[in-house]
């Protein structure tokens, strides 16, 4: 029985691991402090995804994780090569949107904040009812989410479906640093700059940018310009959801902090 359950997931944050194996470094807005942290125990917390704790079952543990083995293959695939490409397949862009929105779904924000639109209402979608697991209904979500790139939150997608499609509504650029320069947050940043833009970290050197600006290309793959990571790290660090930022080096976040405040 799993515990100590992850809201943001280890294979995501290992892209961020620093020179200490098994950690990232980590910067704490409220005490501005930085230190380095154990992805095993970070973006974490106790029976997060359980109706009842003291009763727990890990069906939204298991669920969620399916995800993630279905899916971390193909976004290592992306990842590492976007040397190699100059324009993203709508393949692609389906995956990205996929995983913005499953980051956003499982932050603790949204399992608790909403309750018409979060992953404890979604228990019950799935026949999980009183502590009782209709283990059919998980097997015929899983067995849908296996068909390729089908949505994994399938039969009701509409839990999580509006997200991902404004996402997928928008164009979609990759941008990438010659340096590992790029953070990530405990909190996904879904706010909407004035730009009309956000962003979603892939890994140190890469982020995914979303613009609703008719005049942007969508699914290119280009050098991410020195205004673009400003505007990025300005919503980062001035959004309140945002308690501790990542990044993979020490040096990384000294810079933004010296920038941002």
């Amino acid at each position: 029985m799993t515990k100590n359950q992850h809201f943001i997931p280890r294979f995501y944050q290992k892209y961020w691991e620093c020179e200490k194996p098994g950690h990232l470094w980590s910067y704490d807005k409220q005490y501005k402090t930085i230190r380095q942290r154990p992805i095993t125990a970070n973006c974490s917390e106790e029976y997060l995804y359980e109706a009842d704790v003291d009763n727990p079952d890990n069906a939204m543990e298991h669920w969620l994780g399916k995800f993630e083995t279905l899916y971390s293959g193909r976004y290592k695939k992306l990842i590492t090569s976007r040397t190699c490409i100059n324009t993203l397949s709508e393949q692609d862009k389906i995956l990205i949107c996929k995983f913005f929105s499953n980051f956003s779904a499982r932050n603790p924000k949204n399992v608790y904040n909403n309750p018409e639109n979060n992953l404890l209402a979604a228990r019950f979608t799935l026949g999980i009812e009183d502590k009782k697991i209709d283990r059919r209904s998980i097997n015929l979500l899983l067995a849908t989410a296996e068909g390729g790139m089908s949505d994994i939150f399938s039969p009701k997608e509409e839990i999580l479906g509006d997200f991902e499609e404004t996402l997928r509504s928008s164009k979609i650029q990759l941008l990438y640093t010659a340096e590992p320069t790029i953070v990530f947050c405990d909190s996904i940043v879904k706010e909407v700059s004035c730009a009309g833009e956000c962003f979603f970290p892939l890994c140190p050197n890469m982020v995914a940018h979303f613009s609703w600006d008719k005049n942007v290309e969508d699914r290119t793959v280009r050098r991410m310009t020195d205004e673009q990571y400003r505007r990025f790290i300005l919503l980062y660090t001035r959004s309140r959801l945002v308690k501790r930022i990542y990044a993979q080096s020490k040096d990384v976040l000294e810079k933004i902090i010296r920038r941002a405040y």
